[in-house]
This record gives C-alpha cells, structure tokens and sequence, in this order.
C-alpha cells in the first residue's frame, strides 16, 4: 500500500453542485445496497487500540468535531464516537445509511458524496475515511476534504487487510467467511444464482481445510493499516 504524503496541500473550494459530482462507483452502489445487512454483520470491527491513534494522530477530544466519510453501517462511527467528539457520517447508500442509523442511535447522518459532503468549510476538525478511501481517491475529494477541515484539521485514513501470513487466508482467492465474502461489493452485487455458487465453494473449503473443519469458531486474521495527514 503507498503511504499518502504528510500533508495535504489543496486549493479550498465550494462543494460541488449535484449535477457535478461524481457518481458513487456503481460496484460499491449495487454490491453495498444489496448487501448492507450482511456487510454490518460480516465485516471485522475495529481494534480498541485505534483510539489512542484517534486521540494522539488525529487530536479527537470532547471538544472536537470528526466527519466519517462513507461510513457505511457505522463500524468505525461508533469507534469516533468513544472519544468523546461531536460525531457526523457522510453515507451516500442509502440501504448502508439506514443500517448506520439502526445501528448508532442519535447519530447526525448525511445523504452525501465523499466530494461533496454538504458540511459547512472548516466545520470539522478531523475527517476520518475507514475501508473507504479507495473508493473516492480523487483530486476532488481532497479539495473537498481541505475545504470542511478547520486550519490544521486531520485527515485519518485506516484499512482492516487480510493477514495472509496464515496459509489458508493467502491460499484462498475470497473472503473465507460467508458472511464476509457477501459483504465484498462486487460479490454482493452478483445474481443470486452466482452467490450461491460462491457460497458453496466457501463451504467446501472450510469443510476439508485443516485448519477450518470440524471447527465451531474461526478467527479470521486481520491487520489494521491506519495513515495521518494535516491541512495545511
């Protein structure tokens, strides 16, 4: 994975009317509108050690305001939350928006693309992206990122990844877990027909893998990659 520069340096900017902004990637669009229940409960939460990152990188506090961009069903909403700040989700979705809103009770959450959030200019202090950036890495999101980040405000970017220092993660070309394999936009996405082939090669694996059969639990192996910028 390349590590983003220290900084951002970007020109501020109104956010985009909507006829100009980019439309949500349409893997992400149909896989995630198909799938919001199986992503909220077949996705890994987030480590609890993030908060000290969340506390020390991106300076959240009581006093703090943070935007989750494309926040999805509010794994890492809820994670924003423990610090204290005043939290807003960004979810374009709207089947993941209605999940984030079950899921987090009173959460402030907004029908918004990461380029163009309706959040006012330098309203929030830090911007966070979880297992999302990807899908948005454009010029026009970091202009819009810089312009709703307050002077010196944080930008904190973070992905769970697959451990493949464990053989049958690496040896498997999915997701291993049904549940997280449907959750992966472009499998969510298929015909259900195809699902189910999928589903059934997931099944025999974990049925004749040594490491997988006969087993009640599986602990399926993650790394969390969590990357910091300042506006500047």
């Amino acid at each position: 994975m390349t590590r983003l520069p220290e900084r951002l340096s970007c020109e501020c900017r109104k956010a985009l009317p909507s006829d100009e902004r980019t439309p949500i990637h349409p893997a992400a669009h149909k896989g995630f509108s198909h799938g919001a229940v199986v992503y909220a409960g077949g996705r890994p939460d987030y480590p609890s050690a993030l908060l000290s990152w969340l506390r020390t990188a991106l300076l959240l506090s009581g006093n703090s305001v943070a935007a989750d961009l494309g926040a999805g069903t509010g794994k890492f909403t809820r994670l924003l939350m423990q610090t204290g700040a005043q939290v807003v989700a960004v979810e374009p979705v709207e089947a993941m928006r209605a999940q984030l809103i079950q899921g987090v009770p009173g959460i402030r959450a907004l029908p918004g693309t990461a380029d163009a959030t309706t959040l006012n200019s330098g309203s929030v202090n830090a911007v966070t992206c979880a297992q999302a950036f990807h899908w948005f890495a454009t010029r026009e999101v970091l202009e819009e990122i810089h312009r709703v980040l307050a002077p010196q405000g944080k930008l904190g970017l973070v992905w769970n990844v697959r451990d493949e220092s464990c053989d049958w993660v690496a040896g498997t070309p999915r997701q291993v877990i049904i549940d997280r394999t449907l959750s992966v936009s472009f499998i969510a996405a298929l015909p259900d027909a195809e699902k189910a082939v999928v589903t059934r090669q997931l099944q025999t694996l974990i049925d004749t893998h040594p490491q997988l059969k006969d087993r009640s639990e599986i602990t399926f192996p993650y790394r969390t990659h969590a990357y910091h910028c300042a506006r500047i």
